[in-house]
């Protein structure tokens, strides 16, 4: 069961697109209403906003005299995630203080006000800071743990436990810590002094009721693959069919293998897909995904690659993390960029580029899920990788009987073929799958400007040339 499927996230709450409707909205609305003015509660207890008689401030009240509301009958998206992860009331409140920017922005105005009237010693045990531009305070992880522990080093410790070691918030990257800055590497701040931010898609999810899906956000370095198209669009060779569907009972049936041996066998499941461009490799992994109702992310390589050393490794935590236990399959299009064969060490970039493949054969090792990786450059990709897979999937370009069938297959919706196309004379050209496509295409936009629905031979010899001046190729017609 997926976070948006929980029950209390209930379909009676959402309209025909998916969101939350009128009612949902409502519903919603008033658990969270009921949540924050606990929270408020809390704040207006930690944070007087003057000194007392002795020059003190009120750090000896404790959090847990002030329980959050029962929220277990509840329904609405809030209540979905506070139940599905079981979230105690220290996450419960680091949570509501994420979503205030987007829910609630004026409750962080008391903090301002604190901040604008409190002394130094005060400041240093409530974190935070005012952003330059907009003098909007900015709650730090210091912030949270002086709300819930206050000057109680002994408290600070244990919700330090609950919030950075045990919090499943953190580990399942609903909520991201931020470098206080921007444009500088996260490991410029201490773990106090970084930002809790609520990723966009729980965001969304928590206001609006859309399925929390990670490529909905910004700091998921990776896309959805889909496809419309269906297994008898792709038009391969025996032998790679055969192997293609190797990983598809892996798919299919592979976590329920790894849990019946009982950690003996590995649930990780990598192969590598290989070949020239344009043969299938992407459609046959969006295929897969679809056969078996699973996300396929295709890894944005660079959103994965950092200038600053050691910040590589964290994006790929940061993508493994999200990944785990999703039951999604994760697709890098383009591996031998990540994956190149190591160099001998003779700089510190060479020293620098090996650490980040070791550290990412271990992170696949770890990765309990099907991860097919894709090359076009099987020399390019590191001896030591190739020994991890699974399975390596060779997809040849298409002989003369395959490309015949894609031709034939390759007419889309609203649009007829020239009925003079001869199907056994366009075959005989060396072109891929892709390559057709992009013909096909081309050829349909023609038509449109045309006004017609009909293609025709002309356009189509014209870009079947331009498909081979691409690659700086001569048709020609002899291609077996």
């Amino acid at each position: 069961m997926f976070l948006h499927e929980h029950p209390a996230n209930s379909q009676t709450l959402y309209g025909q697109d998916q969101l939350l409707n009128e009612t949902g909205i409502a519903v919603n609305c008033t658990t969270l209403d009921a949540d924050y003015n606990w929270l408020e509660e809390v704040i207006a207890k930690r944070m007087p906003f003057e000194e007392t008689t002795n020059g003190t401030y009120f750090d000896d009240w404790l959090f847990t005299e002030l329980p959050p509301p029962d929220i277990t009958v509840c329904q609405g998206p809030y209540a979905a995630l506070v139940q599905f992860y079981n979230l105690n009331a220290a996450e419960r409140f680091l949570l509501l203080l994420s979503l205030s920017p987007h829910q609630r922005p004026f409750l962080l105005s008391d903090f301002r006000k604190a901040w604008s009237n409190a002394q130094d010693h005060y400041l240093d045990r409530l974190g935070g800071f005012l952003q330059k531009t907009s003098r909007r305070f900015i709650p730090t992880m210091q912030t949270a743990l002086y709300m819930l522990a206050g000057g109680n080093h002994i408290e600070q410790a244990r919700y330090w436990k609950l919030l950075f070691a045990d919090s499943t918030l953190i580990k399942e990257q609903i909520i991201l810590l931020k470098p206080a800055e921007e444009n500088s590497p996260s490991s410029a701040a201490t773990p106090r002094e970084q930002v809790p931010e609520l990723a966009s898609e729980f965001a969304d999810f928590l206001l609006y009721g859309r399925e929390p899906r990670p490529d909905f956000g910004r700091d998921f370095p990776a896309t959805l693959l889909t496809t419309k198209l269906e297994w008898k669009n792709l038009i391969v060779q025996r032998a790679t069919m055969r192997e293609i569907k190797e990983v598809m009972k892996w798919a299919k049936i592979g976590t329920q293998v790894a849990r019946r041996a009982e950690g003996t066998l590995k649930a990780t499941y990598p192969v590598l897909f290989y070949g020239p461009p344009g043969t299938g490799k992407s459609f046959t992994a969006a295929l897969i995904g679809k056969e078996y109702g699973k996300h396929v992310f295709r890894v944005d390589l660079s959103q994965i690659v950092s200038k600053w050393v050691g910040e590589t490794e964290k994006n790929l935590a940061r993508l493994f993390d999200r990944a785990q236990g999703k039951n999604w399959i994760l697709f890098f299009d383009e591996a031998d960029a990540l994956f190149s064969q190591r160099t001998n060490v003779s700089d510190s970039k060479d020293k620098w580029a090996n650490l980040e493949m070791s550290y990412l054969l271990q992170r696949i090792e770890e990765f309990d899920g099907l991860c097919i990786l894709a090359t076009n450059l099987l020399d390019n990709l590191d001896g030591a990788m190739r020994r991890r897979f699974r399975i390596m999937t060779y997809f040849p370009r298409p002989k003369r009987d395959e490309r015949l069938q894609i031709w034939k297959l390759a007419k889309p919706v609203g649009y007829e073929m020239p009925p003079d196309l001869k199907y056994d004379v366009v075959a005989g050209y060396d072109l891929t799958g892709a390559n057709i496509a992009n013909i096909i295409f081309n050829c349909c936009v023609a038509a449109e400007e045309r006004g017609e629905t009909v293609l025709n031979t002309a356009d189509m010899s014209y870009f079947i040339n331009l498909e081979f001046a691409k690659e700086n190729r001569t048709p020609d017609l002899s291609a077996k």
